[in-house]
């Protein structure tokens, strides 16, 4: 299971800024991230995910 939270910050105009992410638990969004990898390799979107977790 993979669980996030997101932390927004407004400024005095009320946009969004600062915004945190945080995933956990961590092992499960490297492995995540390495499936992607696997998923989308030869693409573009490759790029966005880890090539190897050590």
């Amino acid at each position: 299971m993979l669980k996030v939270v997101v932390t927004v910050t407004r400024n005095a105009a009320g946009q969004a800024q600062d915004p945190a992410v945080l995933h956990r638990p961590r092992n499960s969004l490297l492995l995540f991230s390495r499936l992607m990898y696997e998923k989308f390799a030869g693409t573009a979107l490759a790029e966005h995910f880890l090539s190897d977790v050590s």
